[in-house]
């Protein structure tokens, strides 16, 4: 039985995609990838935000236990883009967009710190407050003064 060249042509030009069908489905494509891209984004802010805070938190309290148990002062030393304590041989530098208010309360009050001292006296530790924040969003570590406990919001 012969086939003719109008059936063949017909049936080759329905089989597959246009190219305008091709273009909406990558613009598609496209828009949802940006939008889990977008939502990554944020997720990994707030990731940072969660792990700069624990290790800050985990550091204080680390170097609370030296100072009591060596009996000798620490210092922690503040700069823009993280802080070092010595004692500890850490030197913490933080992510990229986060920034950290630290305040001390020596007795009048919180106001900015550029370094805290740490003595090994049990209740002379100054009032800590350190503030973490992000486009992810912001957490305040707080060190107590009269037990050294490190809590956070």
């Amino acid at each position: 039985m012969p086939i003719s060249h109008a059936a063949d042509t017909r049936r080759s030009s329905q089989a597959g995609f246009t190219l305008f069908e091709l273009l909406i489905a990558l613009i598609v494509m496209a828009t949802a990838l940006t939008l889990v891209g977008v939502s990554l984004s944020g997720r990994s802010q707030g990731w940072a935000l969660q792990r700069q805070s624990d290790q800050l938190a985990d550091d204080l309290r680390r170097v609370r236990l030296l100072v009591r148990g060596r009996g000798e002062p620490a210092v922690i030393m503040i700069a823009e883009d993280g802080y070092r304590i010595d004692m500890l041989g850490v030197e913490r530098v933080w992510s990229e967009g986060l920034t950290a208010r630290w305040q001390r309360d020596d007795g009048d009050g919180f106001k900015p710190a550029a370094r805290v001292f740490l003595p090994p006296e049990r209740l002379a530790w100054p009032a800590l407050e350190v503030e973490l924040e992000n486009a992810a969003g912001r957490r305040v570590l707080r060190v107590d003064p009269i037990t050294g406990r490190v809590s956070d919001d």
